[in-house]
């Protein structure tokens, strides 16, 4: 992790959620025949997709973009073949409509999505990462609480990728949500010990409210009452939240997405398992943990070692040592019954995501 991808660009628009019916050793049972999510690539593309199994068929349908300018339309839908891997995850064709091109996707029977699509906006080499949940809350009281995230943004739209440009730049923090919607945002630090050992570096304020026409999406604002983003969360079978927020940013600006799970401390064991992950760098790896330990496809051979709880309760230190060299560090976070995020210590702009 945190190595740079020698491949082409990635990340803005659109995205895409799907279902699987996966029997994973740390996830166990089926899952329906179909599923429906929403999911975030960042700078303000949201999109609800569909994965049928019985069918082998996908369908997706755009609700928010940022992109008009280049045709993209809320309302715009499409539909496409799928084929499974052996890892459980699933390739998915064209899209009808040519706007999907391709894209492999990892989806958890509990609610969780993970992958990368292909969109015509950026052409087939370019790999978008996807995450996304099924049945978001629609109640906006659903979302209060504490939560630490990881993400990243741009400092300007339609970046194609976050790879060596100085534009962009990860990040790490928490935020706690209030019933009536507030929000209060920690940038950098931990907001249950600020001003500590882990002081905020900026704090930022702003509400939340619901978008009638999309059940489960709300408009992200700012203190000033601007639209800045969409949100959308989850709850898992361990009745810790996940959230995603999709930055639609003009006034910072800032253009990207994080993911946020509940603040709680990690505990070695509960995260076990392999993590389909892609980051804004059109990387893609499988990260295996098993207890404090971590290997992953990205560097072949590293011994990984985590650091539960570092540099805050919930987040976990990495680090990969090959030949007696680090080759790669940061700082990773697990959440729910199955979400995956990490920075890089390396390269600034790097933040990836998946599920296992």
């Amino acid at each position: 992790m945190g190595l740079k991808a020698k491949f082409p660009a990635a990340m803005q628009a659109l995205v895409a959620a799907l279902m699987v019916a996966i029997l994973a050793a740390a996830c166990g049972g089926g899952s329906p025949s179909a599923q429906t999510y929403t999911a975030t690539a960042g700078v303000g593309e949201i999109m609800q997709v569909s994965l049928d199994t019985s069918k082998m068929t996908y369908n997706y349908t755009v609700q928010e973009t940022s992109y008009a300018a280049s045709g993209v339309a809320p309302g715009q839908s499409g539909t496409g073949s799928i084929a499974q891997n052996a890892d459980g995850s699933f390739n998915l064709s064209a899209s009808s409509d040519g706007y999907i091109l391709g894209g492999k996707i990892l989806a958890r029977q509990n609610g969780l999505l993970g992958g990368h699509v292909q969109l015509r906006l950026f052409g087939s080499a370019t790999s978008i990462p996807l995450f996304g949940l099924s049945a978001p809350n629609s109640n906006l009281g659903a979302l209060a609480g504490t939560y630490t995230y990881q993400g990243f943004s741009c400092s300007a739209s339609g970046v194609a990728s976050a790879l060596g440009n100085p534009a962009c730049v990860s990040s790490t923090g928490t935020i706690t949500i209030t019933s009536a919607g507030t929000y209060t945002m920690c940038k950098g630090g931990d907001i249950n010990t600020s001003p500590g050992l882990n002081a905020c570096v900026t704090t930022t304020t702003g509400s939340i409210n619901a978008v009638s026409s999309v059940p489960g999406l709300f408009d992200f604002l700012s203190a000033a009452n601007a639209h800045i983003g969409w949100v959308f969360t989850s709850t898992a079978p361990n009745g810790q939240n996940v959230a995603a927020i999709d930055h639609d940013d003009a006034f910072t600006p800032a253009y990207g997405h994080s993911v946020l799970s509940s603040y709680a401390s990690a505990v070695a064991g509960v995260a076990d398992g392999s993590y389909l992950v892609s980051n804004n760098e059109s990387g893609e790896q499988m990260v295996t943990i098993s207890g404090a330990s971590m290997v992953t496809t990205a560097i072949p051979g590293a011994v990984g070692t985590l650091t539960f709880n570092s540099p805050w309760p919930g987040l976990s230190a990495f680090q990969y040592v090959t030949s007696g060299v680090v080759a790669s560090s940061g700082v990773a976070m697990t959440g729910g019954t199955g979400a995956f995020t990490y920075t890089s210590k390396i390269d600034a702009a790097v933040f990836g995501a998946g599920v296992r």
